[in-house]
C-alpha cells in the first residue's frame, strides 16, 4: 500500500490531540491521502485562480494587484484562455478584493442590461451571488461593502449610503461581473460599455469622506480603484508562491493550506468545514497558526500530486460525460450551506468564470448551462 510520509518536528509543552508533535514519522493510507486532497482541492485551484488573476502580469485579464479592478468590454472567443470556458455573451468586470485592513465598497452605475450578475468567491470556492438583475439590481446606481470576521474595526454595522452589507468567507476574493452588452442595439452596447468601465472599488474610509454619498452616477473622473502604496511586487510577497495546481500540492502543499486556512471562515456546525480540518490536522495545519518552514511537516510531495492527479483525471471524467452534466450541472455553484460535498468536490474543473447557477439567474442567451 502507498503512504504519505510525513516528518513533523518537536513541539513541547502540549498534550496529545491528533496532531503528532514529536519528531515521529505519521503514514497516511491511500484512503486518507484521497480524502486529504478531494476536501482540500477546491481550495488549492482558488488560491491559484485568485492570485492569478491578481497577481500575474501574464494574465490578459490580470488586475494589477489586489483591490483593483479591471474592465473587460470586449466579448471573448476561444483565444482567451485566462477563463477555462468563457462565457462569449457577456462582458466581464474583475476585482480581486483584500479586507485584511479594512472593508472594501465596490461602487456601480445603472446598467442597461437585461442580465448583470455580481459573483464573489473566495478560497473555499462557494459562489455567492449577492447581486443580479433577476433580484432587482443594477438598475439604479448601488454599492456593496465586503468584509470577513477578521476585518479590523468592524462587525457589519449598516453604513449609510451602502445598499448591502456582505460578510464574505475569505480574506481575499475575488468579485466578477458579468454584463450581457446587447450587441445588436449600439446604444445599450455603448452605455453598458460605459457603466462597465465606471466600476468603483474604494476602502470605507474613503468612502465615508467622499463628499455626497447619495450614488449620484459614477463621473469617469472618479478613481477606479483603491489608492495603494503596494507595487504588485510587493503584493506578491504577502502570499505564497502560486502555481498549477499539482505543484503546490507536490511542494508548498503545507505553506499554501496553512495561509488558506489563516484567510478562511469555518463554520464550527458545518460538515464540511470541519472535516477538512480534521483532514489537515495530521499535517499540523489549523487556523491562527503561523507557518514555519522549521518544523513544519515534511510530506512526501511525489505521493501527494499523485493522488491529487488520480482526483484530477476522475473528475474531468464526470466533466466528459453528458449525462452526468445533463442531470448534475445545475446542482452546482452554490452558496455554502446549499451545495452537497459531492458537487461541491468538482467545482475546480467547472470553471467558475463560465457558469452562473440556472436556478438563481440566467438570461436569454445563456440557457444552455455546458461550454465543454
Amino acid at each position: 500500500m502507498k503512504k504519505l510520509t510525513t516528518i513533523m518536528a518537536l513541539v513541547s509543552g502540549l498534550a496529545f490531540n491528533g496532531v503528532v508533535h514529536s519528531t515521529e514519522r505519521v503514514e497516511l493510507t491511500d484512503e486518507q491521502m484521497d480524502n486529504l486532497v478531494m476536501r482540500s482541492y477546491p481550495y488549492v485551484a482558488m488560491f491559484n485562480v485568485n492570485n492569478k488573476f491578481a497577481l500575474d502580469k501574464s494574465n490578459p485579464l490580470n488586475t494589477g494587484g489586489y483591490n483593483q479592478y479591471r474592465a473587460n468590454t470586449e466579448l471573448a472567443d476561444h483565444t482567451l484562455k485566462a477563463i477555462a470556458r468563457p462565457n462569449n455573451d457577456t462582458f466581464y468586470g474583475v476585482a480581486l478584493v483584500d479586507v485584511t485592513e479594512k472593508p472594501i465598497v465596490m461602487e456601480f452605475p445603472a446598467f442597461d442590461s437585461n442580465y448583470v450578475s455580481l459573483m464573489v468567491t473566495g478560497y473555499d470556492h462557494y459562489v455567492n451571488v449577492p447581486m443580479s438583475v433577476s433580484q432587482g439590481d443594477f438598475r439604479e446606481p448601488s454599492t456593496i461593502l465586503f468584509y470577513s470576521e477578521r476585518t479590523p474595526g468592524y462587525d457589519g454595522t449598516p453604513i449609510e449610503g451602502v445598499d448591502q452589507v456582505f460578510e464574505v468567507s475569505g480574506d481575499f476574493v475575488s468579485a466578477v461581473l458579468r454584463v450581457m452588452p446587447h450587441v445588436v442595439e449600439s446604444e445599450r452596447l455603448e452605455s453598458n460599455r460605459a457603466a462597465l468601465n465606471n466600476v468603483n472599488l474604494v476602502t470605507l474610509p474613503e468612502f465615508l469622506s467622499e463628499p455626497s454619498a447619495d450614488l449620484e452616477p459614477l463621473k469617469a473622473a472618479k478613481p477606479k480603484v483603491v489608492n495603494s502604496s503596494l507595487s504588485i511586487e510587493e503584493d506578491l510577497a504577502r502570499f505564497p508562491e502560486f502555481g498549477s495546481d499539482f505543484e503546490i500540492f507536490e511542494e508548498r502543499f503545507v505553506e499554501v493550506m496553512q495561509f488558506v486556512v489563516n484567510h478562511t471562515t469555518f463554520d464550527a456546525d458545518n460538515p464540511t468545514d470541519q472535516a477538512l480540518l480534521q483532514s489537515l490536522t495530521p499535517l499540523g495545519i489549523k487556523p491562527g497558526q503561523a507557518y514555519n518552514p522549521e518544523d513544519s511537516a515534511d510530506i512526501d510531495g511525489a505521493a501527494l500530486r499523485k493522488a491529487a492527479q488520480r482526483f484530477a483525471a476522475a473528475s474531468w471524467a464526470k466533466m466528459g460525460d453528458p449525462d452526468y452534466l445533463a442531470v448534475n450541472t445545475s446542482n452546482v455553484f452554490m452558496p455554502k450551506g446549499e451545495i452537497s460535498l459531492n458537487y461541491w468536490q468538482y467545482s475546480p474543473w467547472l470553471g467558475l468564470l463560465a457558469y452562473q447557477p440556472r436556478k438563481r439567474f440566467t438570461h436569454s442567451s445563456s440557457l444552455k448551462m455546458s461550454r465543454l
